[in-house]
């Protein structure tokens, strides 16, 4: 899709990775987790 708008190739692939990169590190769950140690 970002191709599609106009950016960059490398741009295009570089956000890609990085977001996969973090999603790995920060679990959907994680307010979860916060809320399990408050609680």
């Amino acid at each position: 899709m970002m191709l599609r708008l106009g950016y960059d190739k490398h741009l295009s692939i570089g956000v890609v990775c990085a977001g996969g990169a973090l999603g790995t590190m920060m679990p959907p769950s994680i307010v979860l987790i916060i809320y399990g140690l408050i609680a």
